[in-house]
């Protein structure tokens, strides 16, 4: 898993947190899931052109264990099975993904640091899957304008900046947990994503410095 951001050209990538936090109905942010909902979103997705690739991807055993006799019956078993998961998944659910980032600079007057961690090239992927499926998903938010600054009182922003101090001047990173989800079809393996939900935590002190809603 990565995120990316497309910068004059460039592409920087910056990891993703191992971590992920515990939140109660969200999809875990990997292949499996994100191409189903890549699948739900296309709706003139190939089903019959990827069947053996998603058998092979996703149903090992059965590929491994192919015989010519039955593996039409295991096509249309694959087929069936490919397009209820599909219609099954529910885009409303979103995925909980971590990453790290860096505050800016704290405007004592309006109370809140300079903080734009993404803009509308920013992207999250996953690779995975064989053959026709061996593709990087993309997950590219569409509304960074979720995140534009933080606000902190002066007391704990001032907590926050005396804790983070070392040799080299202040520690201003930050953890993102963030939640969010696939919103439409944009490109080839490219889906258009919606923050729905982020908290910024002090990972040197465990605490959430703000969160949004």
């Amino acid at each position: 898993m990565g995120m990316k951001r497309l910068l004059g050209g460039a592409l920087t990538g910056i990891a993703l947190a191992a971590a992920l936090p515990t939140w109660a109905s969200a999809a875990e942010f990997n292949f499996r899931n994100l191409f189903h909902a890549y699948m739900k979103l296309d709706r003139f997705y190939d089903y019959e052109d990827s069947v053996d690739d998603y058998m092979q991807t996703f149903r090992p055993q059965v590929w491994n264990n192919r015989d010519v006799l039955v593996m039409p019956e295991k096509r249309a078993e694959t087929l069936k099975m490919m397009k209820e998961e599909a219609a099954a998944y529910d885009l409303n659910d979103p995925f909980d993904i971590v990453t790290d980032s860096t505050l800016g600079e704290y405007d004592v007057t309006a109370q809140r640091f300079g903080f734009q961690p993404f803009d509308h090239t920013t992207y999250f992927y996953v690779h995975g899957g064989v053959g026709s499926l061996a593709h990087d998903i993309r997950l590219t938010i569409t509304n960074p304008e979720f995140v534009s600054g933080l606000p902190l009182p002066k007391e704990k922003a001032k907590v926050f900046l005396d804790n983070r101090k070392n040799g080299y001047g202040i520690d201003r990173s930050v953890r993102l947990h963030l939640k969010i989800k696939a919103a439409r079809l944009m490109s080839d393996w490219s889906l258009g994503g919606e923050i729905v939900s982020i908290e910024v935590v002090d990972p040197k002190q465990q605490a959430i410095l703000w969160r949004n809603p």
